[in-house]
């Protein structure tokens, strides 16, 4: 299935060559959630972690899980408005409800260029996107698929060392070195020092990793004695856009085919 967002550094196009790489395991954990393709396209494992720093992602995912029905109400009267969405993106989220915060998320992201939730993006030369009409559909499927995931929004350091078994498997897919900024989105930067943090971690545990990430130097030098395999992939936030391609690398401390 589908996620239900757009996100930069979504693995729309590479979440099956990745699903077909992730070994016998018990525990599915993702440190670095985002969108959760991947998590949304691979079957569901006995116990499933989705991770994010960033809490309006994080609220967002709780409140489909836990409260569907008020957040889908919410978009009854609800209309593609460029006055709702400045409207929106001024809010203070201080004493705003989960519901209200989930609900000015994905309307900033399904209507703004880029799903950089910073302009409005409908033109007079592209019919806008269908979401409105279709978020019962989709919230209903994407609440019935996380049922049984356990959602968290805590560092991750701490969500490794928590999880970490001899059974667990992790998916890592961090913000691109030296790349992307997400700070739009309302993610933190993740510095050379966080990726070196993360490597440090990911040498240490007991279970198995795969990591996603872009190919640069400094990344290939830093994961040195792992499993490394260059793919080529198309970066982009719109699933239509087919004009960038670039290098990317998965990383894992196990063996992997890869399908070029």
């Amino acid at each position: 299935m589908n996620s239900p967002i757009k996100w930069m550094g979504g693995k729309y196009r590479l979440r099956k060559t990745i699903v077909k790489m992730i070994p016998e395991h018990i525990c599915y954990c993702e440190p670095f959630g985002g969108a959760g393709w991947v998590l949304f396209e691979k079957p569901p494992s006995e116990v499933e972690v989705y991770n994010d720093i960033n809490s309006e992602l994080v609220n967002f995912f709780r409140v489909v899980k836990e409260k569907p029905e008020q957040f889908i109400q919410a978009f009854d009267y609800l209309l593609i408005s460029r006055e709702i969405f400045q409207k929106y993106k001024a809010l203070s989220l201080a004493g705003t409800s989960d519901v209200n915060r989930a609900v000015r998320f994905y309307y900033l992201l399904h209507f703004s260029f880029g799903a950089l939730m910073k302009d409005f993006m409908i033109t007079p030369l592209k019919k806008p996107p269908m979401v409105l009409e279709r978020v019962r559909d989709n919230i209903t499927s994407v609440r019935d698929r996380l049922v049984n995931t356990i959602i968290e929004n805590r560092d991750v350091e701490k969500i490794i060392s928590s999880y970490d078994r001899s059974s667990t498997f992790f998916y890592c897919d961090p913000p691109y070195y030296g790349l992307a900024d997400y700070k739009s989105q309302g993610s933190k930067p993740f510095t050379k020092e966080d990726h070196i943090r993360l490597k440090e971690c990911l040498a240490k545990i007991q279970g198995k990793f795969l990591l996603s990430i872009n190919d640069h130097p400094e990344i290939r030098e830093l994961y040195t004695g792992f499993n490394i395999n260059p793919i080529e992939v198309r970066y982009s936030v719109c699933r239509t856009d087919k004009s960038s391609k670039a290098g990317e690398l998965l990383i894992s401390n196990y063996e992997v085919g890869v399908e070029k």
